[in-house]
Formats: structure tokens, sequence, C-alpha cells
């Protein structure tokens, strides 16, 4: 019958259901269906399995139930652990929101499920609960972000890997080897602010030692508000799934000390050319060490055959040195995050005091 209500009930979901969730994320991908079995099982794995931050209570989301008991919408909730006014706390960060056809007229019950069970925590929340916060965003206390100067998030952009992108763009055999040769070194040439001799070593790390964790201890006092960058907090961030693998970057100084680090992992779902800079946390002289970490990361870039490398300005001093260093940019849309606060009208997240990564559940 058109218009029917369907029958429906909205449950918290733990983890002895983890495996009927996965079912459900897989039968509704709409992004990479031929690829939904291979990347799903890994992604939730990351999130609540292998997540050394999950509150033994935890609710890994809520379910809409119909009267069968099978699940036909989620929307979830990632427990991420955040630097808030100086002091480390759980975040809950929604992901996955997803309902059948037949019942997505009560995908809101999800969304008010969620919201209330952050209410006494931070909650970052992506996009998709926009309509919801349309209209009860002031009792749940949700700022949106971009309100607090994010409105116009830039990046820039560099070639890695010549060759790559022109056979990406459908150059014919032989000339993209030889062609994207030019191109990187033409660029090279333009950028030679940026690879002048540098007295910091950067190379790819496979493993999360102590100088991570004592990097963070030294340099956490810069933001009161940011991502927490402890040694466990990044080897669960390097534990991802095998389809975006991530890639680290420690820079060190010539006494052999990290002094900064890049974290990185493919843009598009299951791989492909662009390799997304998604954290970039340094120690001081912070010009010099990112300066590094950059080159470094398209040298990368170019080894390993990634074409492109985005660089979010995370901070408008990170901007202004990629003009430095002639590094072409573009704005992008914002993310349409948002976040609660403890009183709506004296929210303290400032661009002063917080660095924003690329966070969301998209890195994870």
């Amino acid at each position: 019958m058109v218009g029917e209500i369907m029958e429906t009930r909205v449950v918290p979901i733990a983890r002895d259901r983890i495996d009927e969730l996965v079912q459900f994320f897989i039968e509704t991908d709409e992004v990479i269906p031929d690829r939904a079995a291979e990347v799903w099982p890994e992604r939730v794995k990351l999130w609540w399995e292998r997540n050394p931050f999950m509150p033994s209570d935890w609710t890994c989301g809520w379910a809409l139930e119909n009267e069968d008991g099978e699940i036909v919408g989620f929307f979830g909730q990632i427990p991420v652990p955040f630097q808030v006014h100086g002091k480390p706390r759980i975040t809950h960060w929604t992901t996955a929101f997803r309902v059948r056809k037949p019942y997505r007229g009560q995908g809101e019950d999800l969304r008010r499920a969620a919201l209330e069970d952050a209410k006494g925590s931070i909650i970052f929340a992506n996009s998709t609960i926009d309509r919801l916060l349309y209209r009860v965003k002031r009792y749940y206390m949700l700022v949106p972000r971009w309100e607090l100067n994010y409105d116009v998030r830039r990046v820039s952009l560099a070639v890695g890997n010549g060759a790559s992108v022109l056979r990406r763009i459908g150059v014919p055999q032989p000339f993209p080897k030889l062609a994207g040769r030019l191109v990187e070194i033409l660029q090279r040439i333009w950028l030679t602010p940026l690879h002048r001799p540098s007295t910091y070593a950067v190379r790819r790390i496979k493993r999360v030692d102590d100088q991570f964790q004592e990097l963070w201890s030294r340099t956490r006092v810069r933001y009161e508000n940011t991502q927490l960058r402890t040694a466990e907090y990044l080897r669960w961030m390097m534990s991802g799934p095998p389809q975006k693998p991530r890639v680290l970057l420690g820079c060190y100084d010539p006494g052999g000390t990290l002094v900064g680090y890049l974290l990185a992992m493919p843009k598009e779902p299951t791989g492909g050319i662009t390799l997304l800079v998604i954290d970039l946390w340094v120690d001081e002289p912070r010009q010099e060490i990112t300066r590094a970490l950059v080159a470094g990361v398209i040298d990368f870039a170019r080894v390993y055959e990634y074409g492109l490398v985005d660089l979010f300005h995370f901070t408008d001093e990170i901007g202004g040195w990629c003009k430095r260093w002639r590094l072409p940019s573009q704005a992008k849309p914002p993310r349409k995050d948002h976040y609660r606060v403890d009183d709506y009208d004296s929210c303290n997240f400032r661009h002063s005091n917080s660095y924003f990564t690329y966070e969301g559940d998209y890195v994870l």
C-alpha cells in the first residue's frame, strides 16, 4: 500500500551483533557494491573490534529493526579520543547512516537515538544529520563547525608520479612514462623553495615506537582542542583496512629525535592514484619540519606511483607556507561537521586554540 508505515523499533547494537551488521552494510552499499564484501568486514573491525578506546559498555550504534528482528536501518557511533579543553576524553563520531528504502521515512528515529545517547559527551556528527539538526541542534547543543572560521577549506595539490596521472586520463603508451617524468622535473624546478636541502631526515615508519608518545607529550599544550596523538592512537590508525593502507612518514633531526610526522592514505574508497594527507603534526621549528615532511610525501608518492598528493591546510599557518613554497591550492567545500558543546552560546572551539585534522569517519 502506498504510504504504508512499516512497523519498526529502535534498538542499541552491541558488539555481539557485529556479523549481522556487516552483512547489512554489504547488502546496502551503493558506493562500492562490487567490493563491499571485501571492504566492510575490515572497516568494522577497525571501528569497534580493534579500537583500543572502545569502552566495555559502548553501543556500536542504533539499529532500526522490523517485525522479524532484521536490521533495516543503522546509525553508528565510533569512540575516538580527543583532547578537549586540554584534557583527554572519548568522543562520539557518527557514521554509517543508512536505511533500507521501504523504511526511510523512519530514519530520524535513529538519528535522535544516537544524539540522545551522546548527550553527556562531545559528539562529532557528519552531514547525514543536518536535516534533524535544523530543528533540534540547540536542544543537543550542537554547533556547526563552519560557523567558527572553518567556512572555507583549502587544499594544496602536487604531482607525485606523473606517469600515473597520464595513464589515468587515458594517454596511450609509451608516452606516460616519458611525459610524466618531464612533468615531475618541471614541478621540482617550480617548487625549488620546497625542495631545498634540509638538515632533517624523512623516512617511512612501519612501527610506532615510544618517540611518538614523547613527541605528543611535549607538543600537546599547543592546542586546547585537538586529536589525541598518543602512540596508542597512532597504532590504531595504522591498523586500518588493507584497501586503504596508511602511510606514516617520520621527520628526524640530526641527533635522531622524532620531531614531526605526516599521516596519509589513498583518497579513493579502494585505493587509487591520490594520496590524501590526513594529519600533520610537528615540533619546533614548525616551518622547516613541515617543509621536510611535505617534500618527503611528494617524493614518496612519486616512488610508489601515487599520481597526486592532496594536502589540506589544517591551519592558516600551513596555508601560508604552502603559498610560499609555490604549491598550487584550491578551495574545497567545508565538511558539515557538528560538535556538541557545554554551552551553545559560549563555545570555546576557535581557530586559535583548535587543530582539526582531516577527521570524520572517512579516515576510519
